[in-house]
């Protein structure tokens, strides 16, 4: 996961980020993601994904919800 912040100061993306991490104050609300959503990938759509996430440092999942809900 992230490193903490020495100042106070966290631009919107980096929230973001931290969100589809799970490392925001979400998790402290226990708030679950229980809706799920089915998509189906090529191999090579996948072996895509699996490689801008890896390079992003983030898992798949999270990497997709920073696709979609990012700007």
């Amino acid at each position: 996961m992230g490193f903490k912040r020495a100042s106070g100061n966290v631009t919107p993306e980096e929230k973001f980020v931290d969100s589809a991490r799970g490392e925001t104050s979400q998790r402290k609300k226990n708030l679950k993601r229980d809706k799920t959503f089915q998509i189906y990938f090529t191999e090579d759509e996948l072996d895509r994904v699996r490689t801008e996430a890896q390079d992003l440092g983030m898992g798949v999942n999270q990497y997709i919800r920073f696709k979609i809900f990012s700007k």
